[in-house]
């Protein structure tokens, strides 16, 4: 009985020792990542260009604002101010626009404002084609990930089956392996450095798949995550991935090839159609007007 109650006493001071540890690391943790919360806030509070303010009128507010904060991330700009330079530039291209429509009009007419409804056109169009330039953006890094991911993914197997473990993988891509996926190997090294500052997985690996910003990178973000945790293989689970992502790019390979074969019946609709309806209907039309000239006399 005396055995029995020592063993639960000595079970007890492993728990309370176990407990008291987690509780020390638990609030490292916090305080690291408050430490890198008042760094990035500290950055995103300090004042733009010597104390300059966009007015109020210009900034974005509900739906407006949180569509450009998202494609700003999905072009894989994650600056703390990235929402505010893009609109300095955006309010820039529509004065440049407006500008040069101005001095059109100068050299034109001798009065920059004698015809204000080009310039007003103008800068209107500067001010939406921004945000259709930033679209475009986000949908070339998109396109660009979304081909690289294959490659990153067989990388990932074909160490994970050598040996290595995921973190030294993560550092592999990030230093050595870079050149099959050069915007991948960015985003990894980004998760590398977290790391390195402390950051828990957890939140590495959810920022890592915010970074990304492409369909799948939050499933395989869980994965890593759960691989961590559990140990559980990742081999057949990144196949599947591979599968999925070779897939992916197979399906925009065909919209592309469809897309442009549809540009391509437009061309020539408007190429050949005149010059048929030239050569098949200009003889005709021609002896018509012939026989009401000869009527006429």
């Amino acid at each position: 009985m005396d055995a029995l109650a020592f063993l639960w006493f000595l079970l007890a001071i492993v728990a309370v020792a176990t407990t008291a540890r987690g509780m020390v690391l638990l609030a490292a943790m916090q305080r690291v990542e408050a430490r890198i919360a008042r760094t990035v806030s500290a950055q995103a509070a300090r004042p733009l260009w010597g104390g300059l303010k966009l007015p109020a009128f210009l900034a974005p507010r509900g739906r407006d604002g949180s569509e450009i904060a998202r494609e700003l991330r999905e072009a894989g700009i994650h600056h703390p101010r990235a929402i505010e330079y893009f609109l300095w530039l955006r309010l820039g291209a529509t004065a440049v626009a407006c500008g040069l429509a101005a001095i059109a009009n100068l050299v034109a007419t001798g009065a920059p404002l004698s015809r204000p409804v080009p310039v007003i056109l103008a800068g209107a169009g500067a001010y939406l084609l921004s945000k259709r330039l930033l679209h475009f953006l986000k949908g070339v890094r998109q396109r660009a990930i979304t081909a690289e991911f294959p490659f990153l993914l067989d990388l990932l197997q074909m160490m994970l089956e050598s040996g290595l473990s995921l973190d030294q993988c993560f550092r592999s891509i990030a230093t050595e392996e870079n050149e099959a996926t050069p915007r991948l190997a960015a985003t990894v090294r980004r998760l590398v450095f977290d790391l390195d500052r402390g950051m828990s997985y957890d939140a590495a690996l959810g920022r890592w798949a915010e970074r990304t910003a492409v369909g799948g990178a939050k499933e395989l973000a869980s994965l890593f995550q759960q691989a961590l945790l559990q140990g559980t293989e990742l081999a057949p689970a990144l196949r599947t991935f591979t599968r999925e992502f070779t897939e992916r790019r197979i399906a925009h390979a065909r919209e592309s090839i469809g897309r442009i074969s549809v540009q391509m019946v437009l061309v020539l609709i408007a190429c050949f159609l005149p010059a048929i309806f030239i050569v098949v209907g200009g003889p005709p039309v021609a002896s018509l007007f012939d026989m009401i000239r000869s009527e006429a006399r």
